[in-house]
């Protein structure tokens, strides 16, 4: 089960150790300052609670790529969070950096 801000697939990255007081509305307005965001989930447990994790979806795969590099390791909401490529993406030469 999962919030979603909206549906669509591509450009995904992961967020993990994430506050589980965190809202979906904050990750989001942290996040689509690197570029436009198609899809904001952020994953829930069976009682609607968070789960500590999220996946965002942008348009660009270069918004994607500046998201990860810049917020990777940083503290969000009290925790320091690891931003890398969800799981099942193949990465490309552009993935460096």
């Amino acid at each position: 089960r999962f919030l979603t801000f909206s549906l669509m697939e591509s450009n995904c990255v992961a967020i993990t150790n994430l506050n589980i007081h965190t809202y979906v509305d904050d990750i989001y307005n942290s996040f689509h300052k690197f570029g436009e965001v198609l899809e904001c989930r952020l994953l829930l447990n069976e009682r609607n609670e968070s789960k500590g994790s999220c996946f965002i979806t942008y348009k660009n795969h270069r918004d994607a790529i500046t998201a990860i590099s810049e917020m990777n390791g940083t503290r969000f909401d009290g925790k320091e969070i690891k931003v890398e490529w969800a799981m099942g993406r193949k990465k490309t030469e552009d993935d460096v950096v």
